[in-house]
């Protein structure tokens, strides 16, 4: 039984040393790179709409996003600055 014991402690230790090596990483969003536009068209009350056509149309590199994901975004920012 003993023998069985250690093997299982030794298994044990090596994968919690395996797990601590590899940290998570949030993803960063693609609407980080266009953020100070954003936020200045929205504080000057551009709607999710206008934003979106600014990031598909005009924005450098374009990308093509949901209102949804813009409307998220702009929370999260906003749910950021005010908990600092």
């Amino acid at each position: 039984m003993t023998q069985h014991t250690d093997l299982f402690a030794s298994i044990h230790q090596r994968r919690q040393i395996a797990r601590r090596q590899r940290p998570y990483a949030q993803r960063r969003s693609q609407l980080e790179v266009h953020r100070a536009t954003i936020l200045s068209l929205h504080r000057e009350g551009a709607s999710l709409g206008d934003i979106q056509y600014y990031l598909r149309s005009l924005a450098k590199p374009p990308i093509t996003v949901a209102r949804s994901t813009i409307k998220r975004f702009l929370d999260r920012v906003h749910a950021t600055n005010s908990s600092e």
